[in-house]
């Protein structure tokens, strides 16, 4: 699309900066694409840099540019420090803004170092090995992009590179020799079914000595409809998928160039076609120059590579409501819907969609006879709106005291607490919380249709001892009479009553009462912090008790008779004044 070769590498214990290069066909100059990581930013052993972006790294044949998305791909590779094979899947998009943000990483665990890969043109897709398997990667299904094809025995390694031959559905891997290595020099995977792949070592003829290379510059031609490999030198190889026959093409009589040595660990991507120019561009050291080699005649294609544009008004919306898509293609001669609309579209338009009642996934693909752009937008549908409800019991608690938080929602997935709790929550539950003061508790809960949050207070107040007062009027009486007991109490919840009276009181209250003798009246009161009592003594005087009583009785009936007697038998008795003196007594 933009008549670049794009350049990327580094790693293992060589350079550690991860910038983007690209040789431009158009100015016939090299491009700083993204700027390098910060040094003290580029940690050792890692998949990703403190700031975020990815790591250097060897990045052997897993390198591929997407034309339908417009983005770079790089999967495994050797990581700069150890070696480690810890390289991960990550996309670039050229068009971002700033150019550092257009990386994104593909959280996945296929990278490695042994691993090989190729662009497929009809798919779309990129097909990869690695640890012996091998997987196609969907870069329009970037949740679960990976596909697994062949479980083991897959014929590769990290010195192999491969290449598609897209009519014919053959992968062609060449090469793999280095250090000893005994794997095989050519292999061929047919991928027209990919729920079924086949195939493995396959047995060549003709010049077969390019076989015996590692990671050769290896590439297909639709022009000539070949395979073609360059591993140094002048000449360069080619082969048939049909007849699996080598050749060795030596340059015309009138060539003048002879191109620089191959890097000593190998060429692999740095040799790629270029449709537009039908030739050959291979690039050795970034420090040399850039050759390219032509194998067959005609100008190639001028006309660039389909782009397309393709937008939702929103991408998450309510059920029964309506999405406008807007979408533009360049350089492109038809357009055609898939997945949540179909039928043929213009190459610029938009088009209202809907009412919507589930998830739905727009694709449009605008096609050239140079290749297709494909696109794809999904609308994220929800039934209802999340509600959520939070409540205390009790909402007002003592200091020291607990309360138990309750709570529901509905049409919620996760739920996570702020305020005073936090942590994620179910949808429903329960929690007791003994806060030391007034406290505020939120809940928000997230769900397909969006989210939802509500907060309770909990109001404390300090707790203070118990208070209780207990008094008469009056407290002393006659025999016979009564009083009226009166009490009251502060910071209490229930009272007791003992002594004279029993039984459950009021907190406060009065009561009349009627005691025929001396009696004690006690309340007990108890609250949050303790409890407290209180004691009152009625005194009842001239009450007939006891034995006093009856000797007073006695002494009266005795007076009495005495009286009689002496009021007879008067002048029998001595004289008045003895009488008084014993008696202490007027006999009058």
């Amino acid at each position: 699309r933009r008549e670049r070769l794009v350049i990327w590498g580094g790693g293992h214990l060589d350079y550690d900066g991860n910038e983007l290069y690209a040789f431009d066909f158009d100015s016939f100059s090299w491009v700083q694409v993204t700027q390098k990581t910060p040094k003290e930013e580029r940690v050792k052993s890692v998949d990703v840099y403190e700031d975020g972006l990815p790591s250097a790294r060897h990045t052997y044949d897993g390198l591929q540019y997407i034309p339908t998305i417009d983005r770079f791909f790089s999967s495994g590779g050797s990581v700069w420090g150890s070696g480690g094979c810890l390289g991960g899947t990550w996309l670039y998009d050229f068009d971002a803004v700033p150019a550092e943000s257009g990386w994104q990483n593909i959280e996945d665990d296929k990278g490695g170092c042994a691993m090989t890969s190729a662009y497929d043109p009809i798919s779309g897709h990129v097909w990869y090995t690695s640890g012996g398997n091998m997987y196609e990667f969907d870069p329009l299904n970037l949740e679960a992009p990976w596909t697994k094809r062949m479980n083991g025995n897959v014929q590769s390694s990290m010195y192999m590179t491969t290449a598609i031959d897209p009519d014919r559905r053959k992968l062609v891997m060449l090469g793999g020799t280095k250090w000893g290595n005994t794997a095989p020099k050519t292999v061929i995977y047919d991928i027209s079914n990919p729920e079924a792949v086949t195939g493995g070592v396959v047995t060549t003829s003709g010049a077969t000595e390019i076989e015996d290379s590692d990671a050769a510059g290896f590439e297909f031609d639709p022009v000539s409809d070949r395979f073609v490999a360059w591993k140094g030198g002048e000449q360069v190889y080619t082969l048939a998928s049909d007849t699996l026959e080598w050749s060795r093409m030596m340059p015309a009589a009138t060539n003048l160039i002879t191109p620089s040595a191959p890097n000593e660990n190998g060429t692999y991507g740095r040799f790629r076609y270029v449709p537009s120019k039908n030739l050959f561009v291979v690039v050795n050291d970034m420090q040399q120059n850039v050759f390219v080699y032509k194998l067959s005649g005609g100008a190639g294609s001028a006309r660039p590579f389909p782009s397309l544009n393709l937008a939702a008004s929103n991408t998450s919306v309510r059920a029964g409501e309506t999405v406008a898509l807007t979408w533009s293609a360049s350089d492109a001669d038809s357009c055609v819907a898939e997945g949540g609309w179909v039928g043929t579209k213009a190459l610029a338009s938009n088009e209202t969609v809907g009412p919507l009642s589930e998830n739905t996934s727009f694709i449009l693909t605008c096609s050239s006879d140079v290749g297709d752009a494909v696109r794809s937008v999904v609308v994220t549908v929800s039934s209802e709106a999340p509600s959520v409800s939070l409540s205390a019991t009790p909402a007002s608690i003592i200091a020291g005291g607990n309360t138990t938080l309750n709570w529901s929602s509905v049409n919620s997935d996760t739920c996570t607490a702020s305020g005073d709790w936090s942590g994620d929550k179910g949808a429903s539950g329960s929690q007791t919380v003994t806060p030391s003061g007034d406290s505020t508790y939120t809940l928000t809960c997230t769900g397909s249709g969006g989210s939802a949050s509500t907060s309770f207070e909990v109001t404390v107040t300090s707790a203070s001892s118990p208070i209780i007062s207990l008094s008469a009027d009056p407290s002393q009486i006659v025999a016979g009479a009564s009083t009226t007991l009166s009490w009251s109490s502060a910071n209490v919840d229930n009272c007791i009553a003992s002594g004279a009276w029993n039984g459950p009181k009021a907190t406060s209250g009065s009561l009349t009462i009627s005691p025929d003798s001396d009696s004690t009246y006690v309340i007990n009161c108890t609250g949050d912090v303790g409890s407290a009592s209180s004691s009152l003594e009625i005194t009842v005087t001239g009450a007939n008790s006891g034995v006093g009583a009856w000797s007073w009785w006695t002494m009266g009936v005795m007076l009495m008779s005495l009286f009689a007697r002496f009021t007879v038998n008067r002048r029998r008795f001595v004289p008045k004044d003895v009488c008084r003196a014993r008696l202490d007594i007027d006999p009058g």
